[in-house]
């Protein structure tokens, strides 16, 4: 998984990079507010399992500067898509579904200005994340015939968020960014997330 979370940043960077070359001055000024929004590609890793889920999000943003180069920002973010992950057993056969119903958080935002093309940020915060999980289970027998069992549960936590991005500064008020957030890290699953978009300043 860290390996397709690398192609994937790779892949990423490099679009972004294409647009850098108009890149202006945009404002990280005391007073200065701004509003955005991100695709997310989410990393649901459960403790002891061979392989995570990758479900979508979106996720809204909207910040303060309360002094130069440090904001304070609300995010909001829903699901767009699940993740389905299939596995066989002997007489069984098995699919589970993840997909993020919900996601607050609030964060403080530090930026280091790179004159001229944009600015390197880390987030430290607080987040709350829910998610679906879904499981269907097909059993198959010579003695009761085929039995489908479906069970669906939600996981729920509140805990540390911290992250790093990168933002291209397009104009004095708008700006792409990709970005890298681990939203909530608990002993027996974590959910992170990598995420490109947009904000506008205001």
């Amino acid at each position: 998984m860290q390996r397709h979370y690398f192609i994937k940043s790779c892949l990423v960077a490099s679009a972004l990079l294409c647009a850098g070359s108009i890149a202006s001055g945009y404002e990280l000024s005391e007073g200065s507010r701004y509003f955005g929004g991100q695709f997310a590609m989410l990393d649901y890793d459960i403790s002891g399992a061979n392989e995570s889920y990758e479900p979508t999000a979106l996720v809204a943003r909207m910040g303060l500067f309360v002094q130069d180069n440090v904001a304070i920002e609300g995010r909001i973010g829903t699901g767009l898509s699940s993740d389905k992950k299939y596995y066989t057993y002997n007489d069984a056969d098995e699919e589970v579904a993840v997909e993020l119903d919900s996601l607050l958080g609030l964060f403080v935002i530090a930026h280091m200005p790179l004159e001229g093309t944009g600015s390197f940020y880390g987030a430290l915060g607080l987040s709350r994340v829910r998610t679906s999980v879904e499981e269907d289970d097909y059993w198959y027998s010579n003695y009761f015939g085929d039995m489908h069992f479906n069970d669906t549960y939600t996981v729920s936590d509140t805990g540390l968020s911290y992250g790093v991005g990168f933002e291209w500064h397009m104009s004095d008020v708008s700006a792409l960014n990709i970005e890298y957030m681990m939203y909530v890290n608990e002993s027996d699953y974590s959910v992170a997330a990598l995420s490109v978009g947009a904000s506008f300043g205001f």
